[in-house]
């Protein structure tokens, strides 16, 4: 049937319309993925039951907006009387409402309206009825943008509307809403649309557009869209501007994903422990164009379905197609469940690293080596492989030229630790593990948080199980306990530990009342004296004496230039005479005195 009217002016004047504004659905039951709002809206709009004030929740691209039309639609389809549950979408008013040209249906987007002076002018206008339709059908879009003065002003009228008024608002964020205006509302919540659902539609779609893909393709647009409909449709039109016909790899090049048997390659190189071999396909990856990000977020993904698929038996909740089911199967041979989720866990803590870092790609290359002893050892560890196994990349990462196998340098076996034997019951050596990690700590600690590797000096670390770390300080270091029990020295040591670690764990300061710290002992300098400086071994006695001053010197790695004893204890170290000597000789009186 040939349409006619302001749709067909409008399709005149747009000689080409994007696949997601050309395939917007025009009827309840064209809407996918969202049974539960559009069965109630469907049953009240059959009993007559028309509220005046609707709520759309629901993250970007699953149809809240379009909903908000068809409803309109419904309201005001002059097919069937008087409230049609499903539009005709052929009467004057549907394709009125279709086009965006019905005066009686108005779409206010609150992210560029969002003053008072807007809602007052609607406010105004609300009263008039409407000139060809049963109902004005108000929809603000991105609702949670407008300003507080224009929701109290907004409030009244959405309470107590004319009886011709319908209000539909639509949200990504409800939780910015004020109560007053939750509490006149009718909420539907709108869910992101699975991944099967969204398959379907992509396959009708690139069929009736002549678009040929491959299965996996719309698997993996699937994937990258995360649940909006409206996001694939974007990038299906994408794929399709390529011309030819669009393969796995092509795809994820296109749409700056890594694809799948890249990943498989890398998964193998992760088992087999040849980090060259997996530094080589990150190398490659990054060198066409992917971002650190991008590659961060697909190999998130990956592990993520790999964890899945090695936890469950249905290949839905991993988010993978029958192919690539089978091929994930194959590929965790031999691959455990913890090893899998201590990857993983790896991967999600550096997340917040490599978006801040100045050198991203290091980031995640040393997450790759940690990854390695992970799946070799299902521990992080400094492990390397034997001398007499030589690394190799495979002739299919080598460069342009000739595809040999490139033997590449590793440890000795002499620089290895060896690796400490396991007890009877497979547990091993944790204390030494330990350790590492808490010297390891204690590194970046130093670098990061000064203040907080001086407290920590006084702890002894020590592992109960996988998930809890407790530190023990003596009697006298309550202050040290309470300093390092600070919100955000603790949430800084957890997530610091988690990554070192492998795996979340949970920190307890304790205090041991049996332990005291003793006085460390001052350590002569290694620096030439300074001019009026105590030679070496020529330290007076009371210096070794007091606690408070050795302290100082070996948390800061300093030496004593000068002392003096005053016999007065509310005097200082040095008598005015002398503090005066020193300062003339300080740099910044240097320029005054030469």
């Amino acid at each position: 049937m040939e349409q006619t009217g302001p749709l067909q002016k409008v399709q005149d004047h747009i000689p080409y319309l994007t696949l997601y504004r050309k395939w917007r659905p025009r009827r309840f039951s064209d809407v996918a993925g969202q049974d539960i709002p559009l069965r109630i809206l469907s049953n009240s709009l059959k009993e007559g039951r028309v509220n005046h004030a609707w709520l759309f929740c629901g993250p970007r691209g699953i149809g809240k907006t379009t909903t908000a039309r068809i409803l309109a639609m419904s309201l005001n389809c002059t097919t069937k009387e008087p409230v049609s549950a499903e539009p005709c979408g052929e009467c004057e008013n549907c394709r009125s409402i279709q086009a965006g040209s019905s005066l009686d249906v108005v779409e206010i987007d609150a992210a560029s309206h969002r003053g008072i002076d807007e809602i007052r002018e609607l406010r105004d206008r609300v009263k008039y009825s409407p000139l060809r339709s049963r109902y004005k059908v108000y929809i603000i879009d991105e609702v949670h943008m407008l300003t507080n003065e224009a929701f109290n002003a907004l409030l009244k009228t959405l309470e107590e509307p004319p009886s011709h008024a319908v209000f539909v608002l639509a949200t990504t964020d409800p939780h910015r809403l004020p109560e007053t205006i939750l509490s006149r509302c009718t909420r539907l919540m709108f869910n992101r649309i699975d991944l099967d659902t969204t398959v379907n539609q992509l396959q009708k779609v690139a069929s009736q557009e002549g678009i040929e893909l491959e299965e996996e393709v719309l698997y993996l647009v699937a994937r990258k869209a995360d649940g909006a409909l409206r996001d694939a449709l974007s990038l299906l039109e994408q794929l399709a501007a390529w011309g030819d016909r669009v393969d796995c790899t092509t795809a994820a090049h296109i749409l700056r994903e890594v694809d799948t048997e890249d990943l498989d390659g890398l998964f193998q190189s992760l088992k087999t422990g040849n980090a060259g071999a997996a530094l080589v396909y990150m190398n490659r990856w990054l060198r066409d164009g992917v971002g650190t990000e991008d590659l961060h977020g697909s190999l998130v993904s990956y592990f993520h379905s790999l964890l899945l698929a090695k936890v469950l038996d249905d290949r839905s909740l991993a988010r993978l197609s029958e192919k690539r089911w089978k091929k994930a199967v194959a590929v965790l041979q031999g691959v455990s469940r913890d090893s899998l989720r201590r990857a993983l866990v790896l991967l999600q803590n550096t997340a917040g690293e490599i978006r801040r870092s100045s050198q991203p790609q290091v980031l995640l290359e040393l997450v790759i080596l940690d990854i390695i002893d992970v799946l070799g050892t299902g521990s992080v560890s400094q492990t390397t492989a034997p001398s007499s196994e030589r690394q190799k990349i495979p002739s299919s990462l080598a460069g342009d030229g000739e595809r040999v196998e490139k033997p590449l340098p590793v440890q000795n076996e002499a620089d290895t630790p060896p690796k400490e034997a396991k007890t009877a019951e497979g547990t091993g050596t944790a204390e030494g593990a330990g350790n590492d990690v808490w010297t390891r700590s204690l590194k970046e600690i130093k670098n990061a948080r000064i203040s907080l590797y001086a407290f920590l000096q006084e702890a002894e670390y020590r592992e109960c199980d996988t998930s809890r770390v407790i530190l023990t300080f003596g009697s006298d270091c309550r202050f040290h306990k309470e300093s390092v029990e600070r919100r955000e020295n603790m949430v800084y040591l957890s997530d610091l530990l988690s990554r070192l670690r492998g795996s979340a764990c949970r920190i307890e300061c304790r205090i041991d009342e049996g332990k005291r710290r003793s006085a460390p002992e001052i350590e002569e300098p290694l620096q030439e004296p300074f001019p009026g400086q105590s030679q070496k071994g020529s330290m007076p006695g009371d210096v070794r004496k007091n606690t408070l001053l050795s302290q100082v010197t070996d948390l800061f790695s300093g030496f004593v230039v000068s002392y003096t004893r005053s016999e007065d204890p509310l005097k200082g170290g040095l008598e005015d005479a002398e503090y005066e000597k020193l300062n003339e000789r300080s740099p910044e009186n240097a320029g005054e005195n030469g």
